[in-house]
């Protein structure tokens, strides 16, 4: 129960003249609700850049290339949305149905647009294209899925290649894990993540055999 009476807000009265009294939740002036405050936006901070590196990755993979601009957009309006808010904590609002409306608005709309650009599309999409319409300057996966593939297999080969470009001069660690990101962000299937892990261990198997025969030689 200790850890309940930890409150970093406070109830504070705001009176005006000839203005209707009521109260809201400030942010207490202690030290544990400005680390309270700190700790909540820097893991929020965390989760924006884990999910846009995640974005990058998919970026141009046709299966899920629609869902992932979707989500790019309300990361994009959530983030607006934080910054919104905090600067609105900053602004004295004397009428308590100004600042009501404009809170209890933004957590709406907010909401609404969430819900809308996750779900609704899904539900509205079937009802506006076509088998071979374009969508979002890129065709359905569905019925170009020959296409794609033929599309992979060359992409892979110029990776490959970039992939060597990049490493020369540069530790294996870091560009390591840096040309796997520029990898996954080029690839076009889901269906070339196998392949390439494939590729990548079978050129694995083919330096250890070639060392292990000079060295028996």
């Amino acid at each position: 129960m200790g850890i309940f009476m930890i409150i970093p807000y406070e109830i504070r009265t705001i009176s005006k003249e000839n203005e209707k009294i009521f109260n809201i939740c400030s942010l207490s002036n202690n030290s544990f609700g400005i680390v309270y405050v700190g700790f909540v936006l820097l893991f929020k901070f965390f989760i924006i850049c884990l999910m846009s590196l995640l974005i990058f990755m998919e970026w141009n993979i046709e299966e899920t290339k629609y869902d992932i601009r979707f989500i790019m957009t309300c990361l994009y309006i959530d983030t607006l949305t934080v910054i919104f808010l905090l600067i609105l904590h900053y602004i004295s609002i004397d009428n308590y149905v100004a600042y009501v409306v404009v809170r209890v608005g933004v957590i709406t709309i907010l909401s609404i647009m969430n819900y809308l650009l996750l779900y609704g599309v899904r539900l509205l999409f079937p009802y506006f294209i076509k088998s071979n319409e374009n969508i979002l300057d890129g065709k359905i996966y569905a019925n170009n899925n020959n296409n794609i593939r033929n599309s992979s297999n060359i992409q892979i080969t110029k990776t490959d290649k970039s992939e060597i470009s990049q490493s020369t001069g540069q530790s294996k660690n870091s560009s390591g894990i840096i040309s796997k990101i520029i990898t996954y962000h080029y690839k076009k299937s889901t269906e070339t993540l196998g392949t390439v892990s494939e590729m990548q261990s079978y050129k694995s198997g083919t330096t250890t055999k070639s060392s292990f025969t000079s060295n028996k030689l």
